[in-house]
């Protein structure tokens, strides 16, 4: 018997947020991918069924009615997370201050990040809830459409959150950075018969 060679090990190339930029403006990627950077790795989403649909819905406007004049509510658009991690939560809310042409909000502004998981729980517990606590995104909602919850992550330290609180149909939340945004948990999920 002959030895074989060891396998070499492969590299990773990590996008960079700027790279990543400049490839969907170069027209690399198919227009109708959903595409977010999450850690340099580009990452297409699943698509979006009817129930996280209505849920991003209701929470849009539920944040937007009672969110206070100094905040935005952004729906499903990139924020700047890192230098390579540009994820599109389902709500991201923000100082309204900020500046936004050439840029995303970026961590420093942002109070409130929400993902809605119906086939992406995974992901957004395992990677992407990792990213915000790192980041010091001072709050994160997890909405489970499935399992009808809501996790609350509140206190980041290092790339975990210190605090998590699950909601169930019959609790409001209440937001840690803007106490004015109380939304209930049933209000959020609007097939469900209030």
């Amino acid at each position: 018997m002959t030895a074989q060679p060891a396998a070499s090990p492969s590299k990773r190339y990590r996008f960079t947020s700027t790279a990543f930029q400049r490839l969907g403006e170069s027209g690399a990627f198919d227009a109708s991918q959903r595409l977010e950077l999450l850690d340099g790795d580009i990452v297409e989403l699943s698509p979006i069924g009817p129930k996280h649909a209505a849920c991003v819905d209701a929470l849009n406007a539920l944040l937007v009615l009672s969110a206070p004049t100094s905040a935005r509510v952004r729906a499903q658009n990139p924020i700047d997370l890192s230098a390579f991690s540009q994820p599109l939560p389902d709500i991201a809310v923000y100082r309204g201050d900020v500046a936004l042409v050439p840029r995303h909000p970026r961590p420093s502004e942002i109070w409130l990040a929400i993902e809605v998981a119906d086939t992406s729980l995974e992901t957004d517990t395992r990677v992407k809830l990792p990213l915000y606590a790192a980041a010091g995104i001072p709050e994160v909602w997890i909405v489970d459409v499935n399992a009808e919850t809501a996790e609350q992550y509140t206190e980041p330290a290092g790339d975990r959150y210190r605090m998590t609180k699950l909601h169930t149909l019959a609790d409001t939340i209440l937001c840690a950075e803007l106490p004015q945004i109380a939304i209930p948990v049933r209000a959020m999920l609007p097939w469900i018969a209030q």
